[in-house]
């Protein structure tokens, strides 16, 4: 089934003013958006109109093409239909049994061939890009990327703006496989117009946090590529919870050992 909601995608961005120095920052802005795309907005329809419900992130794992999220953008949607927007800039349905950790917040689903072509314009994350950035004393530089609530614009009944922002500041990982990513509105972030505020995120949950090793207080580490390193799951105050890479594992092997 295709159901006829366009989607008109912003080019909206934005990443952490701090704490990292200015070369870090451009090594950060040029490694994430290496990344980026492979996240992608989830929607529902909300009045009979789309609204965005969340983010999710596609990954190839042992040659299987999965989607991973954040198990709370299922849950709470009590049964509606969720939907991804395709190829085509047309929505379809999120389909697929999940594999899920309720105490982790996340859930993987192996896509089926419509699936895969029908998401054939998205760079697929491989498994060499998933795994922990953090140094021994479990810190690490996070860059959020997903689809928060307040950056998508109804532009119609029938068309929605949505648009991606990257928040990136210091991230530690923490006791049970979760990570904690500094969350400031107040000390804002670079765009294409210069400092702005960054938006609540509400609507990034299930998308990607990708991390770069640091080096020092506020240096990443030269030539050091991001890697996915868990999924956002929780705004809590001046914090980003996510379920960290090694919990999400897991899933991915789950779900791709039983087909």
């Amino acid at each position: 089934m295709l159901v006829r909601v366009r989607r008109k995608q912003g080019g909206a961005r934005l990443s952490a003013q701090l704490p990292v120095n200015a070369m870090s920052r451009r090594a950060v802005d040029a490694e994430v958006e290496r990344l980026r795309h492979s996240v992608v907005p989830i929607i529902r329809s909300k009045g009979g109109r789309p609204f965005l419900e969340g983010s999710a992130v596609a990954i190839s794992y042992r040659g299987r093409k999965c989607l991973a999220t954040a198990f709370h953008v299922l849950k709470h949607n009590d049964g509606r239909q969720l939907m991804y927007f395709a190829a085509d800039g047309y929505v379809r349905p999120l389909g697929g049994t999940f594999e899920v950790s309720e105490k982790h917040d996340i859930a993987v689903a192996l896509l089926d061939d419509a699936d895969i072509a029908a998401l054939s314009h998205i760079p697929f994350l491989t498994e060499d890009q998933i795994g922990s950035a953090a140094g021994g004393d479990g810190r690490f530089y996070a860059s959020v990327t997903g689809y928060p609530h307040t950056a998508s614009k109804l532009m119609d009944r029938q068309t929605l703006d949505t648009r991606m922002e990257v928040y990136s500041a210091a991230a530690r990982e923490t006791v049970g496989g979760f990570l904690s990513v500094h969350f400031d509105k107040k000390l804002g972030a670079w765009g294409a117009n210069g400092h702005v505020y960054v938006r609540d995120p509400k609507g990034k949950s299930g998308g990607a946090i990708f991390g770069m090793p640091l080096l020092g207080l506020n240096s990443v580490q030269p030539s050091a590529q991001a890697k996915l390193v868990g999924i956002p799951t929780l705004w809590r105050g001046k914090e980003i919870i996510g379920a960290s890479a090694a919990m999400l594992i897991p899933l991915l092997e789950a779900v791709t050992q039983d087909h």
